[in-house]
């Protein structure tokens, strides 16, 4: 045969195997792209050169993108710590949602009888505590009840998105919003500072966030135990891990860090809450995560690519007048090939070409 192919175990690749695989996918979903440009008559080169522009060519676009990595940032980071228990949580949507609902409710309700340098305090308080309390439901349910944390997180996504339409079109409409579905627009004491374009501080609170949590992970004995946890659970519990309230523990966590998302989006961007605030980050935060290998510090630079295929294909609309659905096939692309890719991270291929030995990665 000219063509053999074997795949040999090896379940703790090397940083540079990883570096070499990601580039390598990279390099195979720029090529799939560029022949799917080619069949729609587009060209790759100035495809490529405006989506990279759009994402990091100039220092807006640069703060727009880490605009759009900072929640998704929050996000992965509130998804990844209880998968570290054999927990999945897809409910970070609604728990950004309730982020969002307890800062507008302090901002509109509250920071009017409140000293102004206590406003941002108190509303990132009460954000984390309502997410906390969204995410732990699921996970008391899951510990004494025994119910799946798929349906249920999901299903309160579902709560919470109704909830806030319910306030943005009802109870909490502004009177004077010309019968635009939102609320009134913030006192200026809860507007969470914006440093560069739009970037707020919620970008640097993410980068400690992800710092904290590698720490916890690798060099505590709760850490310990969740990596027990997600190896067997029943190793756990013959260990006499507290499993149980490990769950919990992240969950509250996971919550709290999912509602800081929300609640930097509408402090920090909008000042406001809208209808159309939920844009289906949470279902995102869970591409992400694996896509860092549940790796809390590789989390951020991989919001970051993300965002910076977001933007970079809304500049091909507006530069080159490309249709949304162009742009979202060419991400869809790129995330696909190197998410599958990952396979060349747990496994070493062997080709035998011509009696020759080819080895991916080298």
């Amino acid at each position: 045969m000219l063509f053999s192919f074997e795949e040999t175990s090896d379940p703790k690749p090397s940083l540079s195997r990883r570096l070499a695989t990601l580039l390598l996918s990279l390099v195979f979903a720029l090529v799939i792209g560029a022949v799917f440009m080619l069949s729609v008559g587009v060209d790759p080169p100035t495809t490529y050169l405006t989506m990279l522009s759009g994402a990091f060519g100039s220092s807006y676009s640069l703060s727009e993108t880490l605009v759009k990595a900072t929640p998704l940032s929050f996000l992965a980071l509130a998804v990844l710590l209880p998968s570290a228990a054999q927990f999945w949580n897809v409910g970070a949507e609604g728990q950004y949602a309730m982020g969002a609902f307890a800062g507008t409710g302090i901002s509109l309700f509250v920071a009017p009888s409140l000293p102004p340098g206590l406003v941002i305090p108190i509303m990132l308080v009460a954000a984390f505590a309502m997410g906390a309390v969204w995410g732990v439901i699921p996970a008391l349910l899951k510990t004494f009840f025994k119910a799946n944390e798929i349906l249920t997180t999901l299903m309160m996504n579902y709560i919470a998105a109704y909830w806030l339409d319910y306030l943005v079109y009802t109870a909490w409409k502004d009177p004077n919003g010309f019968g635009f579905p939102g609320t009134a627009v913030f006192p200026a004491d809860a507007w969470i500072p914006q440093i560069f374009g739009r970037m707020h501080v919620g970008f640097f609170l993410v980068l400690a966030l992800a710092v904290v949590i590698w720490v916890v992970m690798g060099r505590s004995r709760f850490g310990f135990e969740l990596k027990v946890m997600r190896e067997s659970l029943k190793s756990a519990y013959y260990s006499g891990f507290p499993v149980a309230r490990n769950i919990v523990i992240a969950m509250v966590v996971s919550g709290g860090a999912a509602a800081l998302a929300g609640l930097f989006e509408i402090a920090g961007i909008d000042h406001r809450l809208q209808a159309g605030f939920l844009m289906k980050y949470g279902f995102t935060a869970l591409i992400i995560a694996w896509m860092a290998r549940l790796n809390p510090l590789a989390v951020i630079p991989v919001a970051i690519l993300y965002a910076g295929l977001s933007t970079g294909a809304d500049q091909l609309q507006l530069s080159m007048g490309l249709p949304s659905s162009i742009a979202t096939v060419l991400m869809g692309i790129i995330l696909v090939v190197i998410l599958g890719s990952q396979v060349l991270q747990r496994y070493r291929v062997t080709l035998t070409v011509g009696g020759k030995l080819w080895t991916l990665p080298s």
